[in-house]
């Protein structure tokens, strides 16, 4: 399907639909078939750019999750480059921010990590999204905790458990 053959509700419904399925496929580990709905999506919307950043970040953790971290490094800069320029939804920046957090830290940049992190838990406070602040909060006490910051890590994980409970979530569902 091309964008010129479909047009106003039906594109968004087919974009919603490839999206979420694109997530699935990413929680069970089927990468090719992620990747396949990626190249979809780009085919529906090619001049999007906040497509274009989504599906960037989308693929950025795929290679992460192949391993392939400097891959990923590159797409989520691009990413957030394309974000910044288009002034792409703060949630989406977020995210971004996130995974490059996540990225620096399987690279073993811890302190890079923590500025990525930090870069999203303010995104998240300025959205109110408690969820991600709990993650996010979370993503830093691991990283103080490997720094050998336990007082702060402990601190961490003490707010970011606080959170979790008020909103209902476990700890395991609130990892990155």
């Amino acid at each position: 399907l091309r964008l010129k053959d479909i047009s106003g509700e039906d594109l968004l419904k087919q974009v919603d639909a490839l999206c979420n399925l694109s997530e699935i496929y990413r929680q069970i580990a089927d990468y090719d078939k992620a990747e396949k709905t990626m190249v979809e999506l780009e085919e529906l919307m090619p001049d999007d750019p906040h497509m274009k950043v989504f599906w960037l970040n989308c693929r950025a953790e795929i290679a992460r999750r192949r391993g392939k971290l400097q891959d990923c490094r590159r797409q989520l800069c691009e990413a957030l480059s394309l974000a910044k320029t288009f002034n792409s939804p703060a949630d989406l920046v977020a995210q971004i921010y996130n995974n490059l957090g996540i990225c620096h830290w399987s690279l073993g940049k811890l302190k890079e990590s923590a500025g990525y992190y930090k870069s999203a838990l303010a995104l998240y406070r300025q959205l109110k999204d408690l969820g991600g602040q709990s993650k996010i909060i979370n993503n830093l006490g691991i990283i103080n905790d490997e720094m050998g910051r336990l007082c702060k890590a402990a601190k961490s994980y003490e707010k970011a458990q606080k959170i979790f409970e008020r909103i209902g979530a476990t700890r395991s569902r609130a990892y990155a």
